[in-house]
């Protein structure tokens, strides 16, 4: 008996190792022709066994997803084609267009279901039908141009019912992008489904599945997967204002179904937790388990080839053991954070997360030159974590006054640029006679333009090939090359800002200098009492010496018109705008310092003999620069 289950163990190993063809070919060749041989009492068991699969394969609904695909194929083309028609057309068909291919998706869901979840039967096929869903909505939801307004606020109601017509669950999607959540609802009874079988070759398949899912929906959805199509634990700050049922979709389970309810089963009610849906039986119930290590080892995998703080954050919520998780993933990532500039950004980010300043101290020291000025947030982040601790409170301070003049010298280089005369002596000597004179007077304005004319680079001059083309009536092509330059040749880039993909071109030719100066400034202001607000000052003194036309608010106003109608140029009024208002923030701090100090000074009674208040200016405020009416001509200058 021993030996014929051991040959029976070695014949099912190999018939599992072979393709499908191969499979079929031997039951044809070699199985078939043994019943003929057999006793026939078992041969008879045989055909009973088979007449009962035949029977229950007959009641599987049919997943034809070759004439699904091939439907909603010709609905994504005639889309396409109303999107060219509408151009020259005063009409559109899209609202319906859309309309008919989610209805074609929406009313497939209730199958795959079943199929796989009651009929626990065709899960390489159902799991095929997901992806194609998942495939369709992300490039509706994805596809450059055009408004997703009728996409992303379309309302979908989904029902899930079983084979008899019990409700299982409702769905009522706030938009068509939502239903990402219901394939993932279903694909994770699905997984379940398929890991109560008990069957190895059946849950073997499972990794490939959740890494087809990565593919097309990215790694947050395997997390959700866990959930069910929500985000029980992400931390995600869009996500923060969000009430029980905001996780895209406004749901209703209608559990207690005795079609899915075992005999056995607990009495004291479905369980609350994240994990678990009312509708599963106990068997059923107890495979999340093994589904969360399926998904935990696979998001480990994906770590360790692209690290990231959101992703650290993921493992180690649905780890069983925090700490042992929390140390594996940062073996993993050690020796990574000096691979690429993404890894090094991450591992500041995980470190800061963590509250780690010795690593970030030993990272900074190895791998500074990896990060990028776009890495300036978890640079800034980094620079909070080491703040709160003692030994590393002085190299915090050191970081921020380096990355905040950094980030200054990085918009008065683009400043430049567009103002090439900025830095004359004759132009610096002109600030300050405009800034004697009285605010909004007329005398001050005409000098403000004519500073202005004088610092601003000039425009090239008129190309004479375009000048000779347009006196004949000749197209102009290539000749206004030059003044095409003035347009925004990049304005594509401002089309997706989120495009992980344009990040590079993003950083050359829009570089987010205000939002990396002014992240500098917030990180200085949280510093509070740990020396951040004298930092923020002695950048304030640094900025009005190498730029004192910031004293003058009415100059910057000036200069940012001159820029207005340039859209290349629009990411240097903004950070201009930025340095304005910083150094008007502290300029109004100061005048409040110095106020408090002068009624302090007065109050206090005259002194007679030797202070015993320790040397002279030891807690002092740092020097301010002196404000007089003279020299920025009142407050309206700067209002």
């Amino acid at each position: 008996m021993a030996s014929e289950q051991s040959r029976s163990a070695k014949f099912q190993q190999i018939y599992d190792s072979l393709p499908p063809s191969a499979q079929q070919a031997l039951v044809e060749q070699h199985l078939l022709p043994l019943l003929n041989h057999v006793p026939r009492e078992r041969a008879r068991k045989v055909l009973t066994g088979a007449r009962r699969a035949q029977a229950r394969a007959t009641k599987v609904p049919t997943l034809d997803i070759r004439a699904k695909k091939n439907e909603v194929n010709d609905l994504l083309d005639e889309l396409e084609r109303d999107a060219k028609r509408s151009f020259v057309r005063d009409r559109s068909n899209k609202e319906e267009i859309l309309s008919e291919v989610v209805n074609s998706l929406v009313e497939w869901l209730n199958k795959v279901w079943s199929v796989a979840y009651e009929h626990k039967t065709n899960f390489a096929q159902a799991h095929g039908c997901l992806l194609f869903a998942a495939d369709v909505l992300d490039h509706i939801a994805n596809s450059r141009g055009g408004c997703k307004c009728s996409f992303t606020n379309m309302f979908v109601p989904i029902t899930i019912k079983t084979r008899k017509g019990r409700l299982v669950r409702a769905f009522e999607l706030n938009g068509a992008h939502q239903i990402e959540n219901v394939l993932l609802w279903i694909w994770r009874d699905m997984f379940l489904t398929m890991l109560a079988l008990n069957k190895p070759r059946v849950a073997k398949a499972i990794p490939e599945m959740l890494a087809d899912i990565e593919l097309i929906l990215g790694w947050p959805a395997v997390e959700k997967v866990l959930y069910g199509g929500k985000r029980m634990f992400d931390g995600d700050e869009e996500d923060e204002d969000e009430e029980d049922d905001e996780y895209g979709f406004d749901c209703q389970d209608f559990g207690s179904d005795s079609e899915f309810d075992s005999e056995d089963e607990d009495e004291e009610g479905p369980c609350g937790c994240p994990y678990h849906a009312d509708h599963w039986p106990r068997h059923i119930n107890a495979q999340i388990v093994p589904l969360r290590t399926l998904v935990r080892t696979h998001l480990t995998k994906v770590f360790s080839t692209v690290p990231s703080a959101r992703l650290f954050k993921c493992l180690t919520g649905i780890a069983e053991y925090y700490k042992h998780a929390e140390g594996q993933l940062l073996a993993i990532l050690r020796p990574l954070q000096s691979t690429s500039s993404e890894a090094a950004a991450a591992a500041l980010d995980i470190y800061a997360l963590q509250d780690r300043p010795v690593d970030i101290a030993a990272h900074l020291d190895a791998n500074a030159a990896l990060l990028r000025p776009r890495d300036a947030r978890s640079l800034q982040a980094a620079a909070l974590a080491m703040a709160l601790s003692p030994a590393h409170s002085a190299r915090a301070l050191a970081l921020l006054e380096r990355e905040l003049r950094d980030a200054a010298q990085a918009i008065r280089g683009a400043l430049r640029g567009a103002f090439c005369h900025l830095g004359d002596a004759a132009a610096a000597d002109e600030v300050q006679q405009i800034l004697r004179l009285r605010a909004g007077s007329a005398a001050r304005a005409e000098r403000v333009t004519a500073y202005v004319d004088a610092v601003v680079t000039p425009g090239a001059p008129t190309n004479p090939m375009a000048l000779a083309a347009m006196m004949m009536g000749f197209p102009l092509g290539a000749a206004l090359a030059d003044e095409m330059s003035e347009q925004d040749p990049m304005g594509y880039l401002d089309v997706d800002r989120d495009d992980p993909d344009l990040e590079d071109l993003r950083e050359e030719f829009r570089p987010r200098l205000k939002e990396r100066f002014e992240g500098w400034v917030d990180t200085g202001m949280a510093l509070g009492l740990g020396g951040g607000p004298a930092v923020l000052m002695k950048i304030y003194k640094e900025l009005i010496e190498t730029m004192p036309f910031l004293r003058g608010q009415d100059i910057v106003d000036e200069m940012i018109g001159r820029l207005a109608d340039r859209p290349s140029k629009h990411y240097i009024c903004d950070a201009l705008d930025g340095l304005a208002v910083f150094v008007k923030t502290q300029r109004k701090r100061a005048q409040i310092r110095a106020e408090k100090k002068r009624k302090t000074t007065s109050s206090a009674p005259p002194a007679f003999g030797p202070s015993s208040a320790g040397p002279d200016g030891e807690d002092d405020p740092p020097p301010l620069i002196p404000i007089t009416r003279s020299d920025f001509g009142g407050m309206n200058d700067v209002d």
